[in-house]
C-alpha cells in the first residue's frame, strides 16, 4: 500500500468518523429537542390544570361570596325580626288566655293593641287582635278568639281616664278664658 492510498483512507476515514460525529450530535440533539418538546407539554399541561383550579377556585369563591350575602341578608332579615318582638312580651288577658302587647307604652296617637299568641309565637306573624264586643279579642288571622273581663276592665278604666282628661282639659280651658 502506498501512502498515496493511505491518505487516501485515512481521510475517507475522518470523513466517515466525521459524518459519524455529525449523525450521533444530531441524534443527540433531535432527543434533546424531542426532551424539550415533552417537557414544554407538561408545563402547558400543568398550567392548564393550574389554569382550570383556578377558574374552579375563582367560581367557588364567587359562590361563596354570593352565599355570605344571602346569609348577610337572612340574618338582617332574623335581627329586625328579633328587634321588633323584644318590644312584645306576653301578658294574661283573661280566663288562662295569653296574647302579647308592648312592653312600653305605646307612641303618642297609638292605642295599646294585643297581637295573637299563636300567630305570633308559630308563625311570626304580628296579628292584631280585633274586639268583638265589649269582652271579646278576635284574631283576623288563625280566627282564635279570648273571652276576658279582664279587659272589660281595663276597656272601662282607659274610658274613665280619657273621659277624666277630657274633663280636665274642657276646664283648663274654661278657666284660661276667665282670666
Amino acid at each position: 500500500m502506498d501512502l498515496t492510498t493511505a491518505v487516501a483512507s485515512a481521510s475517507t476515514a475522518l470523513d466517515l468518523l466525521k459524518t459519524a460525529l455529525k449523525i450521533r450530535d444530531q441524534n443527540l440533539m433531535d432527543k434533546a429537542i424531542a426532551d424539550m418538546v415533552d417537557q414544554l407539554r407538561n408545563v402547558n399541561m400543568a398550567a392548564l390544570e393550574a389554569s382550570q383550579e383556578a377558574l374552579t377556585g375563582v367560581k367557588e369563591a364567587r359562590k361563596a361570596d354570593q352565599r355570605i350575602t344571602e346569609l348577610e341578608a337572612e340574618v338582617r332579615e332574623l335581627q329586625t325580626k328579633a328587634d321588633e318582638r323584644d318590644k312584645y312580651h306576653l301578658v294574661q288577658v283573661g280566663n288562662n288566655s295569653f296574647a302579647y302587647t308592648l312592653k312600653d307604652a305605646p307612641p303618642d296617637g297609638q292605642q295599646r293593641h294585643y297581637l295573637c299568641q299563636t300567630c305570633f309565637d308559630n308563625e311570626g306573624k304580628k296579628a292584631v287582635m280585633q274586639f268583638g264586643g265589649r269582652v271579646n279579642l278576635l284574631c283576623p288571622a288563625c280566627k282564635s278568639e279570648i273571652h276576658s273581663a279582664q279587659l272589660q276592665a281595663q276597656s272601662d278604666d282607659d274610658y274613665r281616664r280619657a273621659v277624666a282628661r277630657n274633663e280636665q282639659a274642657r276646664r283648663e280651658s274654661q278657666d284660661s278664658w276667665r282670666i
